[in-house]
């Protein structure tokens, strides 16, 4: 989902509270990797930006395909509007079993959680608005999604739970 959709405190509850062993990952903290010429995508979208991004899609795939393979479920984090995930994410994990579940908000949600933001988390208001439009895209997929904005923590994992139940 969008910034401020609840993708990070809901990813790490639910991977905490899984039977099994899992691991997870989250693509910002990946980018951030990189401790010297990060680009903030929140600042500015260069070709430089595009490299780093793509490079942790690289990196997150590829430690997703070796946990599988060492059968170790994840959990992943990660900031994917439809056609990136089909263009991006989906070849590389052709060979993966996964479900996804995208986390959505309401444009007024979304944007006080992302006011409570601090330092480099805090996006601009206008780009908050154009993350949003990217997500309304999955509306019209059959991929499960979860609406947070007037949910708990607790009621948010347990749709979650019921969306990873489902054959």
């Amino acid at each position: 989902g969008p910034a401020g959709s609840g993708k990070t405190t809901i990813s790490k509850k639910v991977v905490e509270s899984l039977e099994g062993v899992w691991a997870y990952l989250s693509q910002d903290e990946i980018r951030l990797f990189i401790k010297k010429g990060y680009k903030y995508p929140e600042e500015e979208w260069t070709d430089e930006t595009q490299k780093q991004w793509d490079i942790s899609i690289s990196i997150c795939t590829d430690i997703i395909q070796e946990y599988y393979n060492a059968g170790i479920n994840c959990v992943v984090e990660l900031f994917a509007p439809p056609s990136e995930f089909d263009e991006k994410w989906k070849p590389a994990l052709k060979d993966i079993e996964y479900k996804i579940v995208v986390l959505l908000a309401n444009a007024q949600v979304t944007l006080y959680r992302n006011r409570h933001r601090i330092g480099l988390n805090a996006m601009k208001e206008l780009q908050v608005r154009e993350h949003i439009g990217w997500f309304d895209k999955w509306q019209d997929s059959d991929v499960k999604k979860v609406e947070t904005t007037n949910r708990s923590i607790e009621e948010t994992i347990a749709m979650i739970y019921r969306i990873l139940d489902e054959k």
